[in-house]
């Protein structure tokens, strides 16, 4: 089990630290389906059967821009005016959000192991477990796991 943490801890610090600074100025168009198949990087070829390397990260794409309510695989947000949430599938077990504010970006990571030091709620949808937001409590406040927010977004099992 420590192994298992160590090595995603490999991963992730990496991972979050780049997803708080790629593209931040980037032009981007909403998705129409955030469940829709996230295309493979040119070059890269799509995943193969068991046993073989797992998929490249995609990049980041926009999830909604508020104001408006933007939605993870287990969480809802109520986005102001001018917010865009953005969204990374790491190729792995877990999926990172970017959340661009004024003057700042807020990481929120879904899956089953965050980070030491993140705010972590735990999610009421099955997979992912935990959703973490590594920033400020304000914003950790706004990210809803469950209620009326939450049923508003739609949800695969």
């Amino acid at each position: 089990m420590k192994l298992r943490k160590a090595l995603l801890g490999l991963v992730l610090v990496p991972l979050i630290a780049a997803c708080a600074d790629q593209g931040r100025d980037a032009e981007l168009e909403p998705a129409e389906n955030m469940f829709a198949a996230i295309p493979t990087s040119e070059g890269v070829p799509p995943p193969a059967s068991s046993g073989e390397e797992p998929p490249a990260p995609s990049e980041f794409e926009l999830v909604a821009v508020g104001p408006g309510i933007g939605c993870g695989d287990a969480f809802a947000i109520e986005l102001a005016d001018g917010e865009r949430l953005l969204r990374r599938d790491s190729g792995l077990d877990f999926l990172v959000y970017r959340l661009e504010q004024a003057g700042k970006t807020t990481v929120i990571y879904e899956g089953n192991a965050p980070m030491s030091g993140a705010i972590v709620k735990h999610a009421q949808r099955g997979w992912p477990a935990v959703v973490a937001v590594h920033g400020e409590q304000s914003v950790a406040d706004r990210v809803m796991t469950e209620g009326p927010l939450l049923s508003r977004c739609p949800y695969e099992e």
